[in-house]
């Protein structure tokens, strides 16, 4: 999870229940991905179809991980639909 060491310092209790309940649903998700789907879907108000999404799921470049990766790139999206303001390192 990534916040700044204070904060994590801070709210260690909190911060280690929301680490475990990540890897618990990460485990869920990755033994049962139709059911990933569904609750994508429904979580997200998806305008995909679960099978849709059930593919994006089984790419295999797709991975469920609590380890951040490509963070550059999704900052990149997030500043493109507008819904961040200012560049990574600013």
């Amino acid at each position: 999870m990534l916040a700044a060491k204070p904060t994590r310092d801070k709210n260690s209790t909190l911060f280690k229940a929301v680490g475990n309940a990540l890897e618990a649903s990460i485990k869920m998700c990755s033994a049962d991905k139709p059911a990933a789907a569904v609750l994508w879907k429904k979580a997200q108000n998806a305008s995909e179809s679960v099978d849709e999404l059930l593919a994006l799921l089984d790419d295999p470049g797709f991975e469920f991980t609590s380890q951040p990766h490509r963070i550059a790139y999704f900052a990149a999206v997030l500043r493109r639909i507008g819904s961040m303001k200012s560049e990574v390192g600013d």
